[in-house]
């Protein structure tokens, strides 16, 4: 199946794609990923410390959007489980403030920095949840290089959607 008309490719991406070398959903699939995240733990937000990369859940409280000097920008999001509240820091991702409602579930992985302002995530990596999933246990999350114009989080949701279609129809994958 040509890669093109898997659903999130369309036209565009899939030229780049094709450029680079990935022309089919087989192709796709031989790309492999870089390295693996272990996300299986979960750890409440008052339990994190600084360190290592950990995984936290919670609701998303706060999302602050400011434009600093020049063409520099700052999302602030507050996340909240029943243990505490931990802010994340994105700089020049004005896009992301869309994602973040508050309210909205967010699996949230990263190395807790300390900071001024107390313990937090810097560009920690984030999975959003729908309001009726239940609670993931976590995963061994693959973590794919740049890729033309997907970006790992991208990569992994269309690997993820070619196994699904696969899974329906194994005629698909030549």
């Amino acid at each position: 199946m040509e890669l093109q008309f898997l659903k999130g490719v369309g036209p565009r991406r899939a030229e780049a794609l094709t450029a680079a070398g990935i022309a089919t959903v087989a192709d796709l699939l031989y790309v492999l990923p870089s390295r693996y995240e272990d996300r299986r733990v979960v750890t409440p937000i008052r339990e994190a410390c600084e360190g290592p990369p950990v995984t936290c859940i919670g609701k998303v409280t706060l999302a602050s959007f400011r434009r600093m000097r020049g063409r520099m920008s700052m999302l602030k999001v507050l996340v909240a489980d029943a243990s505490g509240v931990i802010s994340c820091v994105f700089f020049n991702q004005p896009w992301l403030e869309q994602h973040f409602r508050v309210g909205r579930r967010v699996v949230v992985y990263g190395p807790p920095r300390l900071g001024r302002d107390g313990l937090h995530f810097n560009g920690p990596a984030c999975d959003f949840l729908d309001d009726d999933a239940p609670d993931p246990a976590g995963a061994i999350v693959p973590v794919y290089p740049k890729l033309a114009n997907l970006t790992p989080n991208s990569h992994r949701n269309l690997v993820q959607t070619a196994v699904d279609l696969l899974e329906k129809d194994p005629a698909l994958g030549g």
